[in-house]
């Protein structure tokens, strides 16, 4: 994909950004995933346990689905954290649009009903966009950069509600330009 093929005709980009690098472990996302590991751990392990200690001819089968399952969880972040650090963010004369590969999210200018910054640890900042993102709070911001919140209109059509760009620089430049 053409790095702005995304643009309709006419539109301009006012801003570009993309997700400042940052450790899959960094800051308050990082004690997250850390607590859902060891809390997964702890249950998959307490399952496993049970039910070997219970089992009159026990089956390979349970322990290794119960063991696959908890590797999963520990590869997801890494898996998301590359997705995130992969994106560029936009904002044109029309929308706000985050770009992944040939995956294109846009919100239409109009229909951003709220837009936030939170500040992070490492500088940068995270911008949410729509009521939904912006209420959901700081630990549900790089959920909606990889997965923006979105609705079926009245065509049936997919329309983005809300979403983030993770992590960027030059956060300030983006809500002035906003604001006009």
């Amino acid at each position: 994909m053409n790095e702005q093929s995304f643009l309709r005709s006419g539109e301009t980009v006012l801003w570009q950004g993309k997700t400042k690098p940052f450790g899959v472990l960094d800051g308050k996302d990082g004690k997250a995933i850390l607590k859902q590991w060891i809390i997964g751990a702890v249950i998959v392990l307490g399952l496993i346990a049970v039910y070997y200690a219970g089992a009159r001819q026990p089956s390979a089968l349970p322990g290794c689905t119960l063991l696959a399952v908890l590797a999963a969880m520990i590869v997801i972040p890494f898996v998301e954290h590359g997705s995130i650090l992969g994106q560029r963010y936009y904002l044109t004369s029309e929308r706000a649009v985050l770009v992944h590969g040939k995956r294109v999210s846009a919100m239409e200018r109009a229909d951003i009903d709220v837009c936030r910054a939170f500040e992070r640890a490492d500088g940068s900042t995270t911008l949410a966009f729509g009521e939904e993102v912006c209420d959901a709070g700081e630990k549900s911001l790089r959920h909606y950069g990889l997965y923006p919140a979105t609705t079926l209109d009245e065509n049936g059509k997919t329309r983005v509600t809300g979403m983030s760009f993770f992590g960027v620089d030059r956060a300030q430049e983006f809500l002035e330009l906003m604001k006009r």
